[in-house]
């Protein structure tokens, strides 16, 4: 995939407060680390077990986002320019090959040619998935805060990472035996056996983003 990020998908952020300035990074660096020596100095001294108020002043005052543009300002800006560069080559590249791979005559007797346009589709949701994800974490656009939506969105986004595995395994081995064993072909490289192939694996890889979506850590 292009694109990661399964962490970021249930994160909450406040708007940015109207006095925001970026220092420097040097005066960046300063404050972090007299943050974090007070937070040393209140634990050596037999400070309560809780979060210390030293320590929860930082992400008071920058929640979420703002502490990654505050204090790296300059990675948040690459980042951005680099998510939509990407953005613009996946939807592009993706939607040429579908539309190319989708023609009679590309699509008739090979079934590659099925696996390919299953992979740019799901390579396409993906990439909308993950749009409106960056959209939530970095502008504070909230598409999916609803009760039922919320987790929908989640298991939705897990279900394209673990399908593009399975089709990517799929388009090698139907290569592997048109290559290796080219009498074997016709029995089990058509493109009718290689949909039947793709709604199956369509199945695993949702069965995979409810498992994934479940899973604590996530």
């Amino acid at each position: 995939m292009l694109f990661g990020g399964q962490g970021s998908a249930r994160m909450l952020y406040r708007p940015m407060p109207p006095q925001y300035c970026k220092p420097c990074s040097c005066c960046c660096l300063v404050e972090l680390m007299s943050e974090m020596s007070a937070f040393v100095d209140s634990t050596t001294d037999g400070a309560s077990s809780d979060t210390p108020t030293s320590l929860q002043s930082v992400f008071r005052r920058y929640p979420g986002i703002l502490l990654d543009k505050h204090f790296i300002a300059g990675a948040v800006t690459f980042n951005l320019v680099i998510f939509f560069v990407w953005l613009i080559v996946g939807v592009v590249g993706n939607s040429l090959s579908a539309v190319v791979w989708l023609m009679r005559r590309m699509r008739r007797h090979n079934s590659s040619a099925i696996y390919v346009v299953a992979l740019s589709a799901n390579c396409l949701v993906f990439l909308v998935l993950y749009l409106v994800n960056f959209l939530n974490f970095h502008y504070e656009i909230q598409l999916y805060h609803l009760p039922v939506l919320c987790q929908l969105f989640n298991v939705l986004f897990f279900v394209p990472q673990y399908l593009t595995q399975l089709l990517v395994l799929a388009f090698t081995v139907d290569r592997y035996i048109v290559v290796c064993h080219p009498l074997r072909r016709q029995i089990y490289c058509h493109p009718g056996r290689a949909v039947k192939v793709c709604h199956m694996q369509a199945l695993a890889g949702a069965a995979g983003g409810i498992i994934a979506s479940l899973t604590p850590e996530f």
